[in-house]
């Protein structure tokens, strides 16, 4: 908005000075330039009102040419100086949005890591606890269903398993078709893995009976679970994925099959 405020130092009722420092201390039209009017005796006032956060300054009587000038030029001010804060708040905006993109990528703490300048991220764990799920005769079921519906269906599944997650605090590392991945332990240790894992593979096989009342498809879920030592890091640069390997996530596959 082109708003401005000529204030005069001397004024009936209220100082000018007073005036402005209420101005600038209220938040809602703080940033509204104010140019103060003085006489010539008043300089010193003028130069407090500056430090005070007044824009300019134009000594009575007041010349029309250098008004319109003052005028202009702090108007002109003021649009850059909204323009600024209008594009710093999209680029917070647009921050956030990175940031909630990273964390659905990446876990929290492996996020914090690259973004703190961590170009190399590769970990040894002495034991983390590996499950891999899929969905029996999906292949099957995916030659009958259309796109839409398939994608429905397998939002629903995972959608349920995400809230799992949370529930045992969890990190999902991957999917790939029907193939569901967590593991618990990494990237934050904890002793309990094991059960907390065992925990959502029963819950996990509690859902799919409630999807087939909802939905009438007949899935079936296989798991397969192991625990021991894993390596874990961040691999690609452009579509990085945090992924494991190891003995032990080969073992938990060949089990889930």
């Amino acid at each position: 908005q082109n708003s401005l405020i000529l204030l005069d130092v001397i004024m009936p009722g209220v100082n000018g000075v007073d005036l402005l420092t209420m101005i600038k201390n209220n938040k809602h039209i703080s940033n509204i330039p104010v140019i103060m009017l003085s006489a010539v005796d008043e300089i010193k006032t003028i130069i407090e009102s500056i430090s005070l956060g007044a824009d300019d300054f134009l000594i009575k009587p007041v010349n029309k040419i250098l008004l319109n000038a003052r005028v202009n030029s702090s108007l002109e001010k003021k649009y850059f100086n909204d323009k600024e804060i209008e594009y710093k708040n999209k680029i917070k905006i647009e921050q956030k949005k990175s940031n909630d993109l990273l964390l659905n990528i990446l876990p929290k703490s492996i996020a914090k890591r690259l973004k703190d300048g961590e170009t190399l991220i590769a970990d040894d764990f002495d034991s983390a606890t590996v499950l891999f799920s899929d969905l029996k005769g999906f292949t099957e079921l995916s030659s009958k269903l259309g796109t839409k519906d398939l994608l429905l269906l397998l939002n629903n599944v995972f959608s349920k398993f995400d809230l799992l997650l949370s529930k045992y605090s969890l990190e999902k590392i991957k999917t790939i078709g029907d193939n569901y991945m967590i593991a618990g332990g990494i990237p934050i240790k904890s002793k309990d893995h094991a059960y907390s894992v065992a925990r959502m593979a029963l819950d996990m096989l509690n859902i799919i009976p409630k999807i087939n009342m909802e939905t009438g498809h007949n899935l079936k879920i296989r798991i397969g679970i192991n625990t021991g030592p894993v390596s874990a890091g961040v691999i690609g640069k452009s579509k990085f994925i945090y992924d494991l390997w190891g003995d032990t996530v080969n073992i938990a596959s060949r089990m889930e099959t």
